[in-house]
Order: structure tokens, then sequence, then C-alpha cells
């Protein structure tokens, strides 16, 4: 069996560096390295033997694995809950440039224009929601570039949201200047709120209009209303992962566990393994770090790291996506099901076959399609179910 691979590359996994945390923990695996050199080096070269009962090995392995177990499963989880959720937008996003395109007419050209901005707003959304999470929101100023009249902090101050840098003083001046500037820089970020959750409330708005200015049906403004709910409810989801963390308490335990346990194995390794401690040592540190370095990495989910979820390409493919589905006119099914290329009744054109047919016939004639259709599948799959649907369908 040939080795798992990289989709995109030569290397298989084994062999990677790009996407692994091996370049962030290199550090403490030299330093595990050339601690238990040391200890090697003091063993062998003098009369003094550090080693101790290997005993410690089986009761430490067995908390370090309990603990690192708990972190990389939880750490997945809620990577995987991010995932969900960003497809929940856009699935969201998806259903409702669907609603606002078929079922929102257009009696006019500024109905046409009002459901094209509709649908631009729908398309930063994701983008919105990603640089919300980054914390970035500054940078999200670029998306709002294209509906520059929304009173955003992004478009109106032009300052990034976070307070300014000052230089380190005491405790003290620090909480008396934050009160000083508590009023000024709070006006400031009031100007700016929530990108994702504004766009939101206009999009709200726009179910509003299509149900009372268009005459839509209810059904119309409540599926809208339901989608921007869906938006609205998996920036939640995104949010609580960002904003409530694993508790320290376990980080710190964890991390403490892996220590000791990285830091007492030379002592037990080194008089049976000798001068091969240190190279046994610097593998162990490699899985336990490693591991330990790999739910630090997904705890955060949507940051810029390797193993983070691809944030950018799930926004370009969801714009891309209500982008395609913009270009083309509103859909007409009657235009669709009567067009020549359509073979539902047969290789014949559809006029033809229409012309003169009863509802009756119409119906036999699906019929029969769907039963040749079926006997065809039963056929190649060797059923003796296939003479039967052909008796069928000569008596049809």
């Amino acid at each position: 069996m040939s080795p798992v691979k990289n989709p995109s590359g030569h290397w298989p996994y084994a062999l990677r560096l790009r996407g692994s945390v091996t370049p962030s923990i290199l550090s403490k695996i030299v330093f595990i390295g050339l601690y238990a050199a040391l200890v090697s080096s003091i063993s062998l070269l003098t009369e003094r033997s550090l080693g101790i009962s290997p005993i410690l090995i089986s009761v430490l392995g067995f908390v370090v694995g309990l603990s690192l177990s708990f972190k990389t499963t939880t750490a997945y989880a809620r990577w995987w809950e991010g995932r969900i959720a960003w497809q929940t937008i856009a699935t969201q996003s998806r259903s409702l440039a669907r609603l606002m395109m078929v079922h929102v007419p257009e009696n006019t050209a500024k109905d046409c224009f009002i459901k094209k901005s509709a649908v631009d707003l729908l398309k930063i959304y994701p983008a919105a929601v990603m640089h919300q999470l980054r914390e970035r929101r500054s940078e999200g100023a670029r998306f709002v570039l294209r509906v520059p009249h929304l009173m955003t902090y992004a478009s109106v101050a032009g300052t990034p949201v976070s307070p300014p840098s000052r230089p380190r003083t005491s405790a003290f001046k620090r909480a008396k200047q934050h009160r000083a500037e508590a009023v000024d820089y709070n006006k400031e970020t009031a100007l700016h709120g929530c990108l994702p959750v504004e766009i939101a409330m206009h999009l709200s708005a726009f179910g509003v209009w299509a149900t009372c200015t268009q005459g839509c049906p209810n059904y119309v403004g409540q599926q809208i209303a339901l989608c921007v709910a869906g938006l609205t409810d998996a920036l939640g989801v995104c949010e609580r992962l960002l904003r409530s963390p694993i508790p320290l308490a376990y980080n710190i335990v964890i991390s403490q566990i892996v220590w000791v346990f990285m830091l007492a194995l030379p002592f037990q390794l080194e008089d049976q393994l000798g001068w091969y401690t240190p190279a046994l040592v610097m593998v162990t540190g490699l899985f336990c770090f490693g591991l330990e370095g790999i739910a630090r990495e997904l705890e955060n989910p949507f940051g810029d790291d390797a193993n983070d979820l691809p944030l950018e390409e799930y926004c370009e493919a969801i714009e891309l996506e209500l982008t395609v589905m913009t270009a083309l006119d509103r859909t007409e099914f009657a235009a669709w099901a009567l067009d020549e290329r359509n073979l539902a009744f047969g290789k014949s054109g559809m006029e033809e076959k229409l012309e003169g047919m009863t509802i009756e016939e119409a119906h036999r004639q699906v019929l029969q399609l769907a039963l040749q259709t079926c006997s065809k599948y039963l056929f190649r799959a060797g059923n003796d179910m296939a003479g039967v649907y052909d008796g069928i369908h000569e008596a049809a």
C-alpha cells in the first residue's frame, strides 16, 4: 500500500512540515533533548547514577495520555462545531438568495436594483463574520466599501476598534486612564457595533419591504426572517466558541503534567538505554508536545494557523455562488419546462408532443417513461423483477 499523501503535493504526511506543529515546538524538543543528554552524561561519565525506577512511566504516562486525550478531543469538537456553523452560513445564504431572486417580484427597475443591493449585502456577510471573529474589524472596511453608506465604525471613524497603545504604567494609573477615556472610547465603538448584525438588520428590513411593498405572501417574509435568524444563530455559535475558551486551569495543569512527565523521563530510561536516552526522549517530546500544540491551535478554529478553518475560501465560495445566482434572470419555471431542449416526453419537440394531448394521455406518457427507466436500471442490476416491470409497461 502506498503511503498516505497530501492531495496537493507529493510528500507523505509523515514527512511534511507545512501544516505541522513541529516548528512551533522545536525549541521545546531541543531543550528536552539537551536536558536528557545532560542527565545521561552525568550518569555515564561519573560514578553517580541518576536512574530511578521506570514504574513512573506507567503512572505518569496514563495521566499524560488521559490529559492529552481530553484536550485534543475538546479542541477538535470546537473545531468541528465551528465548521458546522460556517456550513450553516453557506446554506442559509443560498436559501436567502434563492428567496430573494425567485419569490420577490420585480415590477420596476427600482425593484431590480433593490434586490441586487440586498444580495450584495448578503455577499459580504460571511466576510464580515470572518473579520468579526478575528477581531480585525478595521480590515473589514474593504468589504464595506461596496456599501459605503452603512453607518459602521470602519467606514465612519476609519480607525481600529482596539484602544490605542499606551506606555507601561502602574496598575493604578492605568485604571485611572481607563476611567478617563471610557466615555470617548465608548462613543467611538458605538459607531461600529457589530457589522454582521447590522447587515442582518438590513436583510430583515428587505423581508418587510418584500411583504409590505411588493405584495409577497406572508410565508415569503417568514422564510426570509428564518434565514436571517439562521445567519445570526451561526454568528452566535462562532462567538461562543471564540469567547469561551477551555478554562485556564485545565491548560495550566495539562501543561504541568506533560512537563513533569518529560523531565522525569530521562531518569527512568537512563539505566536501560544509556546514550540512546536523549534520542528517545526527543521522540517522545515530539509526540507529547505535538498533541498539546495541535489542541492549542484547534481550540480557536477561526485564526490564521495552517490547521484553522480556511475562512477566506469559504467567503470566496459563497460570494461566487451568489454572484452567479444574481447574474441570471428571475427563473420562470414554465419557460424552462417548455423549452425545446427539455426531453421530459422523449427526444422529439415539446410543442408537437403537447398539442392535442389530454391530461390523461400526459399522465399515461409520464407513467410509460418512468416504467422504461425502472426496467432499464433493474435489467442492469440483473434483477428478475425487470420482466415484471416490462409486463406492466406493455399493459400501460
